[in-house]
């Protein structure tokens, strides 16, 4: 394993996720604001909730919270490497729905599928792949 290359694809997934939550909070708040208004309360009080909390966090946490995550999905990757088919940046788009499938599909599961809730999953798909495709960009073949 190559530590740098865990540590630069880790700091640069680290500056996609703080943009992508943000995006996100944008597209709940003023495209999908409608949605909300129709579904049940109970399926989206507590996603609503954690927005909020979220627009509360302070920048540092925000940085701090988005490194731990992107040095994890690099060191995963890191590990897995050599088990993801594909090549370049298609091992990190295969990655990013692998993690998917395994965290962010199951949530799905544990509220009432409704359109709110197969949006927040598809939401989560387009992130996994899109930190997945980043570090692949950097964490290429290791040196031999």
């Amino acid at each position: 394993m190559d530590t740098k290359k865990i540590i630069l694809a880790g700091i640069a997934a680290t500056i996609v996720y703080p943009v992508w939550y943000w995006l996100n909070f944008l597209i709940n708040a003023w495209f999908l604001n409608w949605t909300y208004q129709l579904e049940s309360k109970n399926i989206w009080m507590l996603m609503k909730n954690l927005e909020m909390e979220f627009m509360g966090i302070d920048f540092i946490t925000l940085i701090f919270s988005g490194l731990i995550l992107g040095m994890i999905l690099a060191l995963v990757y890191a590990i897995l490497y050599k088990g993801i088919p594909g090549q370049g940046i298609k091992k990190g788009l295969c990655f990013g729905l692998l993690v998917w499938a395994v965290c962010g599909l199951p949530g799905i599961f544990f509220v009432a599928i409704t359109g709110l809730s197969i949006y927040w999953t598809l939401s989560e798909l387009v992130k996994l792949l899109i930190l997945g495709a980043v570090i692949a960009a950097i964490y290429k073949e290791p040196s031999a």
